[in-house]
């Protein structure tokens, strides 16, 4: 009897420990039973945009840290590169995602990440990037939109892209 007792035990030990639920992205977020998985675009990156106006270039490596600017870098998610400037935006730690519009889930998901280096010498303000991924069904991102380019201490990229649609929640639209 005490053998039945103990195996049963190991058996509810055993079953308690699971996978992780594959509904629940390892890349994007659940956020009022909206899923938002990313992990496809993640898996593609980093994605590269050149803005014309200044000659840097943009590297953009969602939920991940990568060598970016050919591999001149520590490892990061986000960097800014030209010929003779390379400079690291932020890690991927510490994501946080929020809904682009909270009465639109279907509108796509925001990424804010604050675990960039110091701004400058003089200041105590870290690099800050705000990914605004916007749902478009079909598409599928291989560049991004910079929006107001500058010191990078704050910087605001916008990704279209089928990822951003989300699945689930109370009706799916998609």
């Amino acid at each position: 009897m005490f053998m039945i007792f103990l195996l049963l035990n190991i058996f509810v030990i055993i079953s308690s420990i699971s996978a992780p639920d594959p509904s629940i992205p390892t890349c994007g977020s659940v956020i009022n039973k909206w899923v938002y998985n990313l992990d496809p675009l993640a898996a593609r990156a980093p994605i590269a945009t050149k803005y014309e106006a200044t000659g840097y270039t943009y590297y953009l490596a969602t939920c991940k840290d990568v060598s970016l600017c050919g591999g001149k870098l520590q490892p990061s998610m986000a960097a800014v590169c030209s010929t003779n400037s390379y400079n690291t935006l932020v890690t991927s730690k510490g994501l946080i995602w929020s809904m682009l519009d909270p009465k639109q889930p279907s509108a796509g998901i925001r990424m804010m990440a604050k675990t960039g280096p110091k701004c400058s010498l003089t200041t105590t303000r870290t690099r800050t990037l705000q990914v605004d991924f916007h749902c478009v069904p079909g598409k599928i991102a291989t560049n991004f939109t910079i929006n107001g380019a500058g010191d990078f201490c704050t910087t605001n990229l916008i990704v279209m892209t089928k990822e951003a649609c989300p699945t689930g929640g109370p009706f799916n639209p998609f």
